[in-house]
C-alpha cells in the first residue's frame, strides 16, 4: 500500500490539472507492479473509487506481478527474526502540521495522562514550511505534554523533476500517502484479543464509570478485514481490522478530523450508520465495554472486555450472559441497523 500511495502521488505532483478538460479534473492511469496481484485486483474498483472521490480525478490502476528485490529479500529476512513486536505502542496519530490534524493530535493528548503509547506520523516534502510547522507543534507538545521526542516518525517523499518542470500544488493525494505511512507503522503494533458476550439486565449502567455516544459506518465489510469510520462522542477515529483468528485480530486505528468522518458516513459508508450507547464498567481489573444499540437493532445489548493475550479468561459481571466470541453475527460489521 505504501509503494501504491508513493506512486499516486508521484502522479499527483507530475500531472498538471490545468491540463484537464475543465482545469481541474484529469484522467489518470497508474500501472502498477504489486506483490499478491490476485488480491490486489480483487480491490483495484474500491481503490479507484477512492482515489476518485479524495481527488476529484478519474483514476484507472492496473496491477501487474511483481517479485520481492534483492533489498527487500533482505530486509524481509531481518523481520522474520524478530520475535516480538513493540506491544507498548496501541493508537497511531496522523500528524501533518495542519489545523485539522492538531486539532486530532491535541484531544487525544487532552484525554490521556500518559501519551506514551501513541505515535504521532508525519510527511514532508510536498510544500513548503510543511516541515518547520510540524517541527513547531511537536515542540510545544513535548513541552506542553507527557509525550518523548522519540514518539513522533516524520517521513520524506518528494517527486525529482528539472529544473523549471512545473509541478501540480493541490497534492490531494498527499493525504493517502499520509495514511499508508501510518499504516506501515502500525504493523508494529499488537494484536486485538479480546471476548464477547450477550447481556442478561441492566445492572452494568449502577455499574459504569462512563457513557458514549456512538455513529459508525463502514467502507469495507469484506471476509478478508473490514474499514470502519467511527464518530465517538466528539472525536473521529477510521479503523482497520484483519480477520478474526478465534478471538484475536489485527487491528489498527486512526483518529482523524471529526469533520471528515462525518463526511466519510454521509458519502462514503454502505448503508446506513449504526448507532450505540457505551457504557463503561470496571471490574475486577478488567475493563467492560458495554454497547445498547439503537434502531432496528435495539434490544440488542453486548458486552466486550480487551485481553492482554490468549487464554486469560477474565472474571465475569453479574449482567453478563451467554458468550458470542467468535460468533459473525454479532460482528459490528454484519449488524444493518
Amino acid at each position: 500500500m505504501l509503494y501504491l500511495s508513493l506512486a499516486v502521488f508521484a502522479a499527483d505532483r507530475l500531472i498538471l490539472r490545468e491540463t484537464g478538460e475543465d482545469a481541474w479534473s484529469r484522467k489518470i492511469e497508474l500501472y502498477m507492479p504489486v506483490l499478491c496481484v490476485d488480491k490486489w485486483n480483487v480491490c483495484q474498483s474500491l481503490v479507484e473509487e477512492m482515489l476518485n472521490f479524495l481527488t476529484g480525478d478519474r483514476w484507472k490502476i492496473c496491477f501487474r506481478e511483481r517479485k520481492l528485490t534483492e533489498i527487500e529479500k533482505k530486509a524481509k529476512e531481518k523481520w522474520e527474526k524478530v520475535t516480538e513486536k513493540n506491544v507498548n505502542i496501541s493508537k497511531i496519530c496522523m500528524f501533518s502540521g495542519g489545523l485539522d490534524s492538531c486539532i486530532g493530535a491535541l484531544n487525544l493528548l487532552c484525554d490521556k495522562e500518559d501519551a506514551s503509547d501513541t505515535v504521532f506520523v508525519s510527511h514532508y516534502g510536498g510544500g513548503k514550511g510543511t516541515v518547520e510547522y510540524q517541527g513547531m507543534l511537536k515542540d510545544a507538545f513535548i513541552n506542553r505534554f507527557n509525550v518523548d521526542e522519540s514518539n513522533f516518525v516524520q517521513n520524506y517523499a518528494a517527486i525529482v523533476t528539472k529544473k523549471g518542470d512545473k509541478k501540480e500544488d493541490t497534492t490531494r493525494s498527499r493525504s493517502f500517502m499520509f495514511f499508508s505511512h501510518a499504516i506501515a507503522y502500525a504493523s508494529a503494533m499488537g494484536k486485538e484479543i479480546e471476548r464477547k458476550f450477550l447481556v442478561t439486565d441492566e445492572s452494568y449502567k449502577a455499574m459504569a464509570v462512563e457513557k458514549h455516544r456512538i455513529v459508525q459506518g463502514y467502507i469495507s465489510r469484506r471476509k478478508e478485514g473490514t474499514v470502519r469510520v467511527r464518530i465517538y462522542d466528539t472525536s473521529g477515529f477510521l479503523t482497520i481490522k484483519g480477520a478474526n483468528d478465534g478471538i484475536v485480530r489485527n487491528e489498527w486505528e486512526y483518529q482523524v478530523p471529526v469533520n471528515d468522518a462525518e463526511e466519510m458516513l454521509e458519502n462514503v459508508c454502505e448503508g446506513h450508520p449504526l448507532e450505540k450507547v457505551r457504557w463503561i464498567v470496571d471490574y475486577q481489573g478488567f475493563r467492560w465495554e458495554i454497547d445498547e444499540f439503537g434502531g432496528r437493532l435495539a434490544p440488542l445489548v453486548v458486552a466486550e472486555v480487551e485481553l492482554d493475550e490468549d487464554g486469560v479468561i477474565p472474571p465475569l459481571p453479574p449482567f453478563v450472559g451467554r458468550e458470542v466470541s467468535g460468533d459473525p453475527q454479532y460482528y459490528n460489521s454484519n449488524l444493518r441497523p
